[in-house]
């Protein structure tokens, strides 16, 4: 896979309050640069509903040059850490996930592409299982234990390609004192898996000088996002 530097640019942030005292919506717009003062390339937006039962926060991508455009929804328990359900379409290509948690089990299904048959099975679906979305609270959550302790952390993580629940591991892979910023790597727990899927790394600039909260600085990892008409492309982006 090639690999390529994107930047991240928060436009706007805008905190939509809805009137009605049953939701509070609050949206976020920004967009995915080609590097540092490259052209923006993809538009985003990041909706969070919350209501008295559950959390809803949908994702939209849209590229600004081509048809890419893809969509993810996830449905969380009223505190944020349980996944409900989880749906996932790309528009351009078909391609479709979808999960549906519910007494310890989960319902998956895959779509690769439009036309092709929808892959579909039930797995076991254990406490604390997370899908891609949720690895950066995953960490900023277990902050203290990662960098102040140095534990390294386990979490089991849904893999939709292979319609299955993968063990993962977490640590701090190295600190950068100057910069007050640590790297954490998250990687299969499975050899074997190490050697065929990239590690995924996440830049924490840590709060503790200033006694702000860490926040997320910088990630290296194969790309949420389709560009280029490539798909999983390493990139580098900044927060």
């Amino acid at each position: 896979m090639k690999a390529k530097g994107i930047l991240v640019l928060l436009t706007t942030l805008i905190p939509n309050l809805v009137t009605s005292t049953a939701a509070a919506v609050a949206t976020i717009d920004y967009q995915i640069r080609q590097g540092a003062s490259g052209p923006a390339i993809i538009s985003v937006k990041e909706t969070t509903e919350t209501t008295g039962s559950e959390v809803v926060k949908a994702t939209s991508y849209q590229a600004l040059q081509g048809s890419a455009t893809q969509k993810e929804v996830m449905r969380l328990n009223a505190r944020g850490d349980a996944l409900l359900s989880y749906h996932y379409d790309d528009h351009a290509t078909g391609e479709m996930w979808d999960v549906a948690v519910g007494d310890g089990k989960a319902k998956v299904q895959l779509r690769s592409k439009t036309g092709a048959k929808v892959e579909e099975k039930v797995i076991a679906w254990p406490s604390g299982v997370i899908v891609g979305r949720q690895i950066p609270d995953f960490i900023l959550q277990n902050w203290q234990s990662l960098a102040v302790k140095g534990e390294s952390l386990h979490f089991d993580l849904y893999v939709p390609f292979r319609l299955e629940v993968i063990s993962f591991q977490i640590k701090v892979s190295s600190t950068d004192s100057t910069l007050n910023e640590r790297t954490v790597t998250a990687e299969p727990r499975n050899w074997l898996l190490r050697k065929l899927a990239p590690s995924i790394n996440f830049t924490i600039r840590d709060g503790v000088v200033n006694g702000s909260e860490p926040t997320i600085a910088r990630f290296r990892g194969p790309c949420p996002v389709d560009y280029d008409g490539v798909k999983n492309q390493l990139v580098n982006i900044l927060f």
